[in-house]
């Protein structure tokens, strides 16, 4: 499992699990996060922890799964995108699962682990 598989996963667990905390745990303090919908942006600790806690006041349950993204590694900076899928659980419509694509940067820290300086998530549009 690449470092970016391991990130994003305790990522997506943390989300499913509506612990904000631990989804903060995958971010560099002064990281920044866009979303696919209007509004869906923040920089920073508080900011991304005020995104995500809104989508968990709201009972919206979220989290990606992907086969093969595309990493590279250089130094102490990796990169990734690809393709995924979202799978939502919103209350009253029930789950949604729908094709997204998954983008973002790390960075090594001085302990050796990995945090997320930059994550990106969009649905591609029809054509």
């Amino acid at each position: 499992m690449s470092v970016v598989d391991e990130v994003l996963t305790a990522k997506v667990a943390a989300l499913r699990a509506h612990d904000a905390a631990a989804v903060l745990d995958a971010f560099e303090p002064d990281a920044v996060l866009f979303g696919s919908g209007g509004g869906e942006s923040a920089v920073g600790h508080e900011a991304i922890r005020a995104l995500v806690q809104g989508f968990f006041d709201q009972g919206i349950t979220l989290g990606w799964t992907w086969k093969h993204l595309h990493v590279t590694e250089h130094g102490d900076v990796a990169w990734f995108v690809g393709p995924a899928q979202l799978h939502a659980e919103i209350p009253e419509q029930g789950p949604l699962v729908r094709p997204y694509r998954l983008s973002g940067v790390l960075r090594r820290q001085p302990d050796g682990g990995w945090l997320l300086a930059m994550f990106n998530g969009s649905e591609p549009v029809e054509d």
